[in-house]
């Protein structure tokens, strides 16, 4: 009897733990998105070429079969102003 009373204990025990943790989970998640959401279409304030820049490089490695313009398969650096780089941008911003 007295083993039955402790598991029942234990439960409800668990089960406020749950409850807890699941109303944090949803109370984390509102704040989340509330930063996320509010005010998005006054972001970006200033959208620059050097931010785009790198998924024109993603679509141009998707397109030819994951090789640069030199023909390196998964390339590390890509030319950049008749140099290598990480990224793609230069001073110019110009792309193609």
């Amino acid at each position: 009897m007295r083993n039955d009373i402790s598991t029942s204990k234990e439960q409800a025990g668990l089960r406020t733990y749950i409850r807890a943790d699941m109303l944090l989970l949803l109370f984390t998640m509102i704040i989340y998105l509330g930063v996320r959401f509010i005010g998005i279409t006054q972001f970006p304030i200033y959208f620059f070429c050097d931010e785009a820049i790198q998924t024109n490089l993603a679509q141009e490695l998707l397109l030819n079969n994951f090789q640069s313009k030199d023909g390196h398969f998964l390339p590390t650096f890509f030319r950049n102003a008749e140099k290598f780089s990480i990224g793609g941008a230069n001073s110019s911003c110009e792309y193609g």
